[in-house]
């Protein structure tokens, strides 16, 4: 769309003509080359697990000690096929949990990843007057749905407090 200003005109053209807009957001997965992923490994690498500051992005990740048989993907490359389990990541000397695509998933039982939904949520309704989201599998979401051991316990109380 390019610009925020070119975002309003769209957005209120839209509204003047009684036209909802919605966006589908994934808030599972992230890119092992977006900013705050990498941010997240180097925290993960300085501070270990037990130490990682209050507003480390590592806190919006499950991440273990152990070595697993799936290592991160290459940043230019992100989706590697299925992967429902630990990616060792060489980078923070630890391994993540993904759920798909050896892609680091978000933790939804996160508090720290829920304030930083709310954040970006908040953003785009209050200030961009986006009307809503369609998230996607929100009962496959960790935290919300996946257990972390690759088992999916839905339940929809848990997803509705998410």
């Amino acid at each position: 769309i390019g610009s925020e200003a070119d975002w309003h005109t769209f957005i209120d053209a839209a509204h003047a003509r009684n036209i909802t807009v919605t966006s589908f957001w994934n808030a599972a997965y992230f890119w092992t080359g977006s900013p705050d992923f990498k941010q997240a490994e180097e925290d993960v690498r300085m501070h270990g697990l037990n130490a990682l500051p209050e507003t480390s992005p590592a806190r919006w990740f499950r991440w273990s000690t152990r070595r697993s048989r799936h290592v991160k993907p290459a940043d230019d490359k992100p989706n590697t096929g299925w992967c429902s389990d630990w990616v060792w990541d060489p980078d923070a000397n630890a391994s993540y949990y993904s759920v798909w695509g050896c892609q680091p998933t978000t933790d939804f039982a996160s508090p720290e990843w829920r304030a930083e939904m709310t954040r970006i949520l908040t953003r785009w309704i209050v200030e961009l007057k986006l009307d809503g989201f369609m998230f996607d599998a929100p009962d496959a979401e960790l935290g919300a749905g996946i257990d972390g051991a690759d088992h999916s316990q839905y339940d929809p109380a848990l997803i509705r407090e998410a």
